[in-house]
């Protein structure tokens, strides 16, 4: 398989300079609407600081017309404040041996509740990245044809330039329930991130 091209991003971080790579059909969020992020960051746990929020630009352009209500794949990278580069091995002990199945202090979108999650491990383990992923189903209080979204998303430990990013991988796999979506674009999104720290 070709590689897919690799977008640019420069996070708004103290230096070293950090580039979050995503894959070329993505797009910044966070930088358009700061009232928006910060909705979004509100689930994630206080010692992680959002410095990316990337979606389809077909889909944010309806979601801005008020045309769409939620994205079906989107990527997030946070700096993880509280794990140095130097604890970055004891932290992929720690999710190789829970075999990915770890604590998750993530909240749900406020619109659904969880229906169920299935654990599909890790699968990806090298040198600078560990990912681990789940499957969940989500189910909108209200009744109708939409109410129940299958979510597949992953979980990245990333080590870049002298940090520890916590990256996420969500796509929505209701028409056909799966993991492999969400772990090509896990791949995806780590070759292009290789290919910026060179």
């Amino acid at each position: 398989m070709a590689e897919s091209s690799c977008g640019t991003f420069q996070a708004a971080v103290p230096a070293p300079a950090l580039d979050l790579a995503p894959p070329a059909d993505f797009v910044e969020i966070c930088s358009k609407d700061a009232p928006l992020c910060a909705k979004l960051a509100s689930g994630y746990p206080p010692t992680a600081k959002m410095v990316g929020y990337f979606v389809n630009p077909e889909e944010w352009q309806r979601y801005r017309e008020g045309r769409l209500s939620g994205f079906t794949r989107y990527l997030i990278a946070q700096v993880s404040e509280g794990t140095a580069p130097s604890d970055f091995l004891g932290l992929k002990s720690f999710v190789r041996s829970r075999q990915g199945d770890i604590p998750d202090n993530t909240e749900l979108p406020p619109a659904f509740d969880s229906a169920g999650r299935s654990n599909i491990g890790v699968f990806e383990d090298s040198d600078d990245a560990i990912a681990s992923g789940v499957v969940m189903k989500l189910q909108r209080p209200e009744p109708g044809p939409s109410s129940t979204v299958i979510l597949a998303s992953a979980n990245i430990a990333f080590l870049a330039n002298e940090r520890v990013l916590s990256l996420y991988v969500f796509t929505d796999v209701t028409a056909q329930p799966s993991a492999e979506p969400v772990k090509q674009l896990t791949r995806e999104w780590l070759r292009c991130l290789r290919r910026a720290k060179q």
